[in-house]
């Protein structure tokens, strides 16, 4: 497809801003939201554009929901579904601490969506010892879906989706808007938090199963929502350096901004204990790029380049 189409033509079913942004090549990494708590809710409902705005869910709950990501650091409300669906009777509520340090996913089971009155998110999220008991072992996945806000994610996810089914069943839920409807289909897998975007349905498997393994996928990485995305550059330029994939091979060290959109981010390689620098900017792209379908202007972003990458062993005091 000539990319004159792509950019041109905006009107009508036939254009797909996740179409516009593989073809101009642009980078998925450091393309995550930066998000350290997530709480995911079930809510079987239509889902309008701006769904976590505008839905049925009792004002009380809104307000007590919309208090509490006002409070917490790095919080986010996401809308979940399952179609079909695969639990046990009963509305589900997760809680992710997706911290680079401290991950934990929690579930509860609510009769009614004012049980989540009850319910101290500001210590689950801070991980109290009062909430062990609903501790969840085995991992979640969410894939976009949200249609009404973009039309890339249920055309291009609905084949993953059922491939995610297939593999993960009750594990897999639908998801609103986590942002980048141009990298659909956008896929996470919790507690550890990592996001990834453009998954072909051949991988879905391999995928998952990295997940569970604790395992990243570099190639489909757009980043590690516990960080912030010039760290999600360096993370990601390190484990394309090194091939290393392991999630908590390295600990981050020391971030630094320097002038002119740079940064220097040290990460310690925990099993051969080494420190590994990295210098990346932030600079414009040379294209643009249409962040939805509903677009009708090219919008202008940056990318992240490496410029350096230095490691030295840590000298024993």
């Amino acid at each position: 497809m000539e990319l004159a189409h792509l950019r041109g033509n905006t009107s009508g079913e036939d254009f797909h801003c996740s179409a516009v942004s593989r073809a101009m090549g642009e980078p998925l990494i450091a393309t995550a939201p930066h998000i350290t708590t997530w709480f995911l809710l079930e809510y079987p409902g239509r889902w309008m554009p701006r769904a976590v705005e505008d839905n049925d869910l009792p004002e009380t709950v809104l307000s007590r929901l919309d208090s509490y990501l006002n409070f917490i650091p790095q919080a986010r409300l996401l809308l979940i579904r399952q179609r079909p669906r695969l639990v046990s009777p009963g509305l589900r509520f997760f809680v992710a601490r997706t911290h680079a340090d401290r991950q934990a996913l929690y579930e509860f089971e609510l009769d009614d969506y004012t049980d989540l009155l009850s319910l101290d998110l500001g210590a689950i999220a801070q991980g109290a010892p009062g909430y062990e008991e609903y501790r969840r072992a085995r991992p979640l996945f969410t894939i976009c879906m949200h249609g009404r806000r973009d039309r890339c994610c249920p055309l291009f996810g609905l084949p993953v989706h059922v491939e995610m089914m297939q593999h993960g069943g009750p594990a897999v839920w639908q998801s609103t808007h986590i942002g980048g409807h141009r990298f659909a289909p956008n896929v996470i897998s919790f507690p550890q938090g990592v996001v990834y975007g453009r998954v072909p349905p051949g991988r879905v498997r391999a995928l998952m199963n990295d997940c569970r393994d604790g395992l990243v996928t570099p190639d489909l990485l757009r980043g590690r929502s516990c960080y912030e995305e010039p760290i999600q550059a360096a993370d990601g330029f390190l484990r394309q350096a090194t091939g290393v994939r392991e999630l908590d091979a390295f600990a981050l060290r020391e971030v630094s901004a320097d002038a002119g959109g740079t940064w220097t981010v040290s990460f310690l390689a925990t099993a051969t204990r080494t420190v590994h620098r990295l210098r990346v900017i932030e600079e414009p792209a040379d294209y643009g790029v249409y962040g939805s379908c509903g677009d009708d202007a090219l919008k202008e972003i940056t990318v992240f380049r490496l410029l350096a990458h230095e490691s030295e062993p840590v000298v024993a005091s």
